[in-house]
């Protein structure tokens, strides 16, 4: 399959066009044809070099995608072959033709929401989640929230 990989900790010039081994969705995972994926900024700190956040070299790039479920792991439940799902590629592996990603970090995409729009959702709700853990808001608090757009 193609996929955009980073072969080395770097500029754009580590940044290629490569053929690789289809991924299989291993245990508790769904393989998602890719039709859309995220750029996001962690990306960009993953081909600088940064720490914790590429998996290895080389490395696929993408942490959120949007498409349909190619094929199913054993012991997942709610996901079916050609649902459509966006989802969150913890590891990377979005910038590519199949992605694989845990079903529990993958939601289907309710009727009436445009794919590619649903596409953006997976980092920015987990890095929602993760500052409201973070700084332990309750139900009862009150928090702004700001964007442009």
């Amino acid at each position: 399959m193609k996929a955009i990989q980073f072969s080395a900790p770097g500029g754009p010039e580590t940044v290629s066009e490569v053929d690789i081994p289809t991924p299989e969705p291993g245990p508790g995972q769904i393989a998602i044809a890719v039709r859309h994926a995220g750029l996001n900024f962690v990306d960009v700190l993953a081909r600088r070099g940064a720490p914790g956040y590429a998996t290895g070299w080389p490395y696929v790039p993408g942490l959120e995608v949007g498409g349909e479920v190619a094929a199913v792991g054993a012991d997942v439940t709610g996901f079916a072959v050609g649902d459509q799902v966006v989802a969150f590629t913890v590891d990377g592996g979005g910038l590519a033709e199949t992605a694989v990603a845990e079903a529990g970090l993958a939601a289907r995409v309710p009727a009436g929401l445009a794919l590619e729009q649903a596409t953006v959702v997976p980092l920015t709700w987990a890095t929602a989640v993760g500052l409201a853990a973070a700084a332990h808001i309750s139900a009862a608090d009150r928090v702004l929230v700001t964007g442009a757009g």
